[in-house]
């Protein structure tokens, strides 16, 4: 049986790695022993994905490639700003997006500027869950541009999203090490 520092490399291969050794750190403190060694390549990415806490108590990503979020996570506009630049850094300069805004009252929308263009999606309103839509769309933009990357989903079986954004070949690899279903938002590469 693998470690769970062997299993963080064969995650490093397929571009879901922890972005700092304080993230590291924290998640192994977070952790007992046991849970560590433990762990499944998806409760690593979980964690990858998850935030961690600074000595600072400022709250930062884990690491780079995935983003794990409930989605019951919108309470103002600003919640909206903070999800489209994190799904956007997933791309890792993929896509390149400034002026975000966002608007989230009875109606919600999404404007930006992306390719010399302004962009303005139209979202919908469910008390505080996420329109998850706009991933899609984020989607539609990587083929457009002519990307390899796409958006890709584990599925949690809750209300937890786990998204990733990886190459044909990083999901392949991703893949044969995963238990759980793991796949391309859209249906297809």
């Amino acid at each position: 049986m693998k470690t769970w520092e062997e299993k963080l490399a064969d995650l490093r291969e397929c571009g879901v790695h922890f972005t700092s050794s304080a993230a590291v750190e924290y998640w192994s403190k977070e952790k007992s022993g046991q849970m560590l060694r433990q762990a499944t390549y998806e409760d690593l990415i979980f964690m990858i994905g998850a935030l961690y806490l600074t000595k600072e108590e400022t709250l930062l990503p884990s690491g780079q490639g995935a983003w794990t979020f409930d989605t019951e996570c919108v309470y103002d506009a600003s919640d909206y700003v903070k999800a489209m630049n994190r799904a956007v850094e997933l791309t890792r300069g993929e896509i390149v997006v400034s002026d975000v805004q966002a608007h989230f009252e009875d109606t919600a929308w999404l404007r930006f500027r992306y390719d010399g263009r302004d962009i303005h999606w139209d979202l919908q309103v469910d008390d505080d869950w996420i329109d998850l839509s706009f991933v899609d769309r984020l989607d539609g933009l990587l083929r457009e541009s002519g990307s390899s990357r796409r958006y890709c989903c584990i599925d949690t079986r809750g209300q937890d999203v786990l998204l990733l954004c990886l190459t044909e070949g990083e999901l392949h690899r991703l893949k044969r090490l995963c238990e759980s279903e793991i796949g391309p938002i859209a249906g297809e590469w």
